[in-house]
Formats: structure tokens, C-alpha cells, sequence
């Protein structure tokens, strides 16, 4: 009489966790390299730009974007621009302040909840020569071109 065979053997076990392991180590490098801290000045400020967009979008209320240079800060709000209910705050890092052409400009873009903007065009120098961001005030949507 043979027994039926219930369960994985302790080998079975050890071989498919150290295959995952593997797949994890060569995946997690790839998770960590898509932080905001190694994207360039204007990909880095087309990406707030575009998750204020959606974020308008899927609250179905306005987003207030205020990037100031010289105060080196971020603020995006949910209220218009009274800046109560703040979304996300924070410090612009030194090669975004030093990216901005003039220095120490001030930008204020506001998306609604149709997806419609209104913003200023956002000129910024990188090692790759200039490049200039806009919204387009119809749909809202970032457009990033090196002139």
C-alpha cells in the first residue's frame, strides 16, 4: 500500500525561496533607483506637475502648485490657492533651486478637476542644455521641450 504524498519536502522549500531571493535581489535595485533624488530638475518638477494633474483629477477638486526657488519650497493644496489642506510640502533640493533660469523664481500652477490649468512656463538649466516646461491650458497636460 502507498501513502499518498501530502506537503513539499524541506529541499523543495529551500530551492524555491532561494530562487526567489535571486529574483528579488536583482529586482530590488531597480525599485530603488526610481527615487526623485536622481531624476533631473525638469523631469523631477514635470512629475509633481503631472501628479497634481491626476491628483485634481481623482480628488475632482482644484490643486494648487507653488514651487519658489528662492524660499527653496514646494507646497501643493486641495483649496485653491488659500493654502489650507495641504497635499504635499517640502525643501527643493540644491540642483533644483540652481536648475531654475532666472534664479530665485517663483511658479504657481493651479489644475481643476476637469483636468483644464493654469500655469506659468517654467524655464530650467541642466547640464544638457535648456529646457522649458508648460502646461497646456486646455487639458492640463505637462509639455516639456529642450529649446
Amino acid at each position: 500500500m502507498t501513502r499518498a504524498r501530502r506537503g513539499f519536502t524541506l529541499l523543495e522549500i529551500s530551492i524555491v525561496l532561494a530562487i526567489s531571493a535571486i529574483a528579488a535581489l536583482l529586482v530590488f535595485p531597480q525599485w530603488v533607483d526610481r527615487g526623485d533624488a536622481i531624476l533631473e530638475p525638469p523631469a523631477q518638477m514635470a512629475t509633481w506637475l503631472i501628479s497634481a494633474r491626476q491628483q485634481a483629477i481623482a480628488a475632482r477638486q482644484t490643486v494648487t502648485v507653488i514651487v519658489d526657488a528662492r524660499a527653496a519650497r514646494l507646497h501643493m493644496d486641495t483649496s485653491g490657492s488659500s493654502g489650507s489642506g495641504e497635499w504635499r510640502s517640502g525643501e527643493l533640493s540644491r540642483d533644483m533651486i540652481a536648475a531654475f533660469e532666472p534664479p530665485g523664481t517663483r511658479h504657481t500652477f493651479t489644475f481643476r478637476a476637469t483636468g483644464a490649468a493654469r500655469g506659468d512656463t517654467i524655464h530650467m538649466r541642466t547640464r544638457d542644455g535648456p529646457w522649458q516646461l508648460t502646461i497646456d491650458r486646455w487639458n492640463g497636460e505637462v509639455l516639456h521641450v529642450a529649446p
